[in-house]
């Protein structure tokens, strides 16, 4: 980790993947008695890596080379190039491969916990996956181990910190709501658990999984919410991070219809604040479905719009979208990030976060983790300029600070010294922390 700074703003950490929170340090340390029986798992991991690397780990030197074994692991496992997002997996999975969960099993857990004690945060929402290959009754243990872990933590931390979990479950939405469904019977029937649980996330790719899919998902949730008011659980949504296959446009549309579908939180949102001048000259690909429904939901959304101050031609609108329907739903259009395409891209940039702004939408910006993964080659295009600019909620916090090799306090540090981000919004950040956890999301927040 990089230096700590004394006179802190950041101390409530809302963005945390409990695995990568796990340092080099610790996946060497911690692997010391695991690898040996890991091998088939550990070899998947050198696979998958190789594919998007073009690489292979030698995953044995990690613990069997004394000398170099460790500086092997660090350099396969911290994330620290701009790269895309099926890369940053490739270092995850070596998470996944050494530490597949067990119902029984807290050392990780226990593990972070303690460290984010020590080093001063006040509070922190862990996510984790909740298994699908898990039976019911392997469910029923698993979450009633990690509540127990961390009701305990909290107990003899008297008021020093505080942590709850948030349930990553698939995007998908059969298997989505079959989680969902034995994660609210467990808590129903351990209600005094419960209060260990705040949320549940949906995260992993993007692509393929239009949030505008879960607005009856999120509908039932909400209507769950209403009747366990000592236990609603909050959404969390991974949105607007990846946008391999679509244009920045539609992505950032899929960042307005997540909070309008019902996501009490907004992970990353990289393509709504993301200056679309670090697109200039460079094209992508979208399906023609997913052109088509970019155009009708402008098309819906017109007043909306307009009060943001974007109002497209609407007469090309028409035609192109008449030249769309010529084609097959599956195939490619080509779109070039020229002068016209990147003036639309911002105004319709602007005119969702000015919607979503006066809506009270809460981002969660994890500014290094953004940089990387959203490949910005100039911090001036970051996100969060944007985000500041028009008067977003936001929070700030480290997505897998093990594999990005930061913390909280090197993050703030990052944010004034290299996006020159003022005291005055870092704690306006802060302020937003301490009044965005789940449990009052869930509880004020009405469809």
């Amino acid at each position: 980790m990089n230096e700590k700074i004394t006179d802190r703003i950041l101390d409530r950490e809302l963005h945390l993947h409990l695995f990568g929170c796990l340092t080099a340090e610790d996946v060497w340390e911690l692997g010391k008695d695991r690898w040996r029986t890991k091998a088939e798992l550990l070899e998947w991991y050198a696979a998958e890596f190789q594919k998007v690397w073009g690489k292979l780990p030698d995953w044995e030197r990690y613990w069997k080379d004394d000398t170099l074994g460790f500086e092997l692991l660090k350099k396969d496992f911290i994330f620290s190039e701009r790269a895309d997002f099926l890369k940053f997996q490739a270092s995850f999975n070596l998470l996944i491969a050494l530490f597949k969960i067990e119902p029984e099993d807290t050392a990780v857990l226990n593990h972070v916990m303690r460290r984010h004690r020590n080093d001063g945060l006040k509070y922190a929402e862990y996510r984790t996956i909740l298994p699908v290959t898990f039976s019911k009754e392997q469910i029923s243990t698993y979450l009633t181990t990690i509540a127990q872990a961390t009701l305990q933590f909290e107990a003899e931390a008297a008021g020093s910190f505080s942590s709850r979990l948030i349930l990553s479950i698939p995007r998908e939405n059969k298997q989505a709501e079959n989680q969902y469904s034995l994660l609210r019977a467990w808590m129903d029937a351990n209600p005094k658990l419960a209060h260990a649980i705040r949320g549940i996330d949906f995260s992993y790719i993007e692509e393929g999984n239009p949030p505008s899919a879960k607005k009856d998902f999120f509908a039932k949730i909400y209507q769950d919410n209403a009747k366990r008011q000592h236990s609603p659980l909050a959404i969390m949504y991974h949105v607007g991070e990846s946008f391999r296959g679509m244009s920045l446009m539609s992505s950032a549309r899929w960042v307005w219809q997540a909070f309008d579908a019902g996501a009490h939180r907004l992970g990353h949102a990289i393509s709504l604040g993301l200056n679309p001048q670090a697109l200039q000259n460079t094209k992508t690909t979208e399906r023609v479905s997913e052109r088509t429904e970019h155009l009708l939901w402008i098309q819906k959304n017109r007043e909306m719009l307009a009060q943001g101050r974007f109002e497209p031609n609407f007469s090309a609108l028409h035609s192109e979208l008449s030249a769309l329907a010529e084609r097959k739903p599956e195939e490619n259009i080509e779109i070039i990030y020229d002068d016209h395409t990147i003036h639309d891209a911002k105004a319709l940039q602007e005119a969702l976060m000015h919607d979503l702004s006066r809506r009270g939408a809460i981002l969660e910006s994890c500014p290094t983790s953004n940089l990387r993964i959203g490949m910005i080659e100039k911090e001036e295009h970051h996100p969060l300029h944007r985000f500041i600019e028009n008067q977003m909620k936001f929070v700030i916090s480290t997505d897998d600070p093990g594999i990005f090799d930061i913390d909280l306090m090197t993050e703030e540090t990052y944010c004034k010294n290299n996006l020159k981000i003022s005291n005055e919004a870092l704690h306006s950040a802060a302020t937003v922390a301490r009044e965005s956890d789940c449990f009052r999301l869930a509880q004020a927040r009405k469809l």
